[in-house]
């Protein structure tokens, strides 16, 4: 019996050549599908973030158009800031630094933490309810304060701005048109991952006008008493404020590349805000 020695089997080193090759492809084939699950959880963090944003958005645009100074309502009219003038009248007067919608001053307009700051307020306003002195609808005034802070650290996350709103005690939640709750008295987390925030306010109405609208009122009144003119004050001035906020977050595309900062940035409008918008270094 003759045994056939042409015919040859694959040497060592094609087997490894072999092995090489289908090494490379299935690292290829994993880095790929790597990618497409990376891909997909960044599409999700957008979303995520998006719908964070949006229903941060509806909350303080409401809350900050709610904002306006004390009032009180009497069978005559209604005055802001009252001063009593004897006799059940009264005259506006001027309010409170409190009472403005206190926004903190940033570096180059852009709110940011700097470095050893933990935490800061970055906005702080007043919503109340008139005290109505009228026969038959007596009732107390109420006031609501509204917080949004800065966080480097809260609850485990990283760049937390939250909201606080100190209610009178009677309520427990506070609700809102997107049938989300607020409890009163307890830090709400709005977002996270916040780069900077920055917020512009713009008078709706110069000096100029404002002093056209007093000519118009005092002109026709000159037998009303000064104390009883009822002027347009600057600080009735109502204002237009935007919102605008950047979140960064670094995230790897695939295990073979470095980390990629992704963003997503968003902004609203109020206007009018009822009260003074003043930017100050600090606020307590």
């Amino acid at each position: 019996m003759e045994i056939n020695m042409s015919k040859k089997g694959f040497t060592l080193t094609e087997i490894m050549v072999v092995v090489g090759i289908l090494g490379v492809f299935v690292i290829i084939v994993f880095n790929l599908l790597g990618g497409v699950n990376r891909t997909s959880s960044i599409s999700y963090w957008r979303n995520t973030t998006n719908k964070q944003l949006n229903e941060a958005f509806a909350i303080l645009s409401l809350d900050i158009g709610r904002a306006n100074y004390p009032s009180i309502i009497t069978n005559k009219a209604s005055y802001k800031n009252p001063v009593s003038v004897g006799s059940g009248e009264y005259k506006h007067g001027n309010p409170l630094e409190q009472n403005f919608l206190r926004v903190l001053k940033g570096e180059n307009d852009k709110i940011t933490l700097s470095d050893g700051v933990d935490e800061a307020i970055i906005m702080m306003w007043q919503i109340n309810t008139p005290e109505v002195i009228v026969t038959g609808m007596e009732r107390s005034s109420e006031s609501t304060l509204c917080t949004v802070m800065l966080k480097k650290d809260y609850q485990g996350k990283n760049n937390v701005l939250t909201y606080k709103i100190q209610a009178p005690l009677s309520y427990e939640t506070i609700p809102y048109n997107n049938y989300k709750r607020i409890i009163n008295n307890t830090e709400y987390i709005l977002m996270e991952n916040v780069d900077f925030i920055k917020i512009t306010a713009t008078p709706k109405y110069t000096k100029n006008q404002i002093q056209a609208f007093n000519e118009i009122k005092t002109n026709p009144g000159n037998y009303i008493s000064v104390d009883s003119k009822d002027y347009f004050h600057d600080w009735m001035n109502p204002y237009t404020l935007v919102f605008e906020v950047q979140i960064k977050q670094d995230r790897r595309v695939s295990s073979v590349l470095r980390s990629t900062k992704f963003i997503v940035t968003g902004s609203f409008t109020v206007d009018p805000v009822s009260v003074v918008v003043k930017q100050v270094g600090s606020i307590n």
